[in-house]
């Protein structure tokens, strides 16, 4: 009869690998709580975004409007749409700056917040810094620009903790965080 084979150790549970707990506080966030999150922290991004375009849409409108007498209704026209441009401007300064200034400071988007978890740096740094949460987030959302190419990246980026032993998406990966339950 031939010796049973060497005993080989095997991850039990995600993060097993990096002494994260199974359960509870410290262990990895699921794939649901940080969709979950990314969803409220767009919602977020785009009702802020939103409402600040219409104010400084109208905002323009009245300003512009104060014209009087011919072609007056063409550039309240103008005015508005030249507000509301420049508040689309604004959504995208919102969208780009959210997540990082939010996450260099508290470890954490709104989002995450709601859902009780947060970025965690592999190497015990206590807070993310701006640096890396800005090349967090710039992994997470800049290849989105390059039409085609862009939206097929980010689909694999978000997709990747499907599938990683740590749940680590690609713009975990490039600045080696990971994320994990708060309680």
């Amino acid at each position: 009869m031939p010796p049973p084979p060497p005993f080989r150790s095997t991850a039990q549970w995600p993060g097993m690998e990096l002494g994260l707990p199974a359960s509870g506080p410290g262990s990895l966030a699921t794939q649901g709580g940080r969709l979950v999150a990314q969803i409220i922290d767009d919602v977020i991004v785009g009702l802020t975004s939103f409402v600040l375009s219409i104010l400084v849409g109208v905002l323009f409108t009245t300003t512009v409007s104060a014209c009087g007498g011919r072609g007056c209704t063409s550039a309240v026209t103008v005015g508005f749409f030249g507000g509301f441009f420049l508040g689309l401007v604004l959504f995208g300064l919102i969208g780009v700056l959210y997540e990082p200034l939010i996450t260099a400071r508290m470890n954490a988007t709104l989002g995450m917040r709601a859902m009780s978890i947060r970025v965690h740096r592999l190497d015990n740094v206590s807070t993310l810094g701006y640096g890396k949460a800005f090349g967090r987030s710039a992994v997470k959302w800049l290849p989105g620009v390059i039409p085609g190419f862009g939206f097929i990246f980010q689909l694999v980026n978000f997709a990747w903790c499907l599938w990683d032993k740590n749940r680590q998406c690609l713009h975990d990966k490039a600045v080696n965080t990971i994320v994990v339950n708060v309680h």
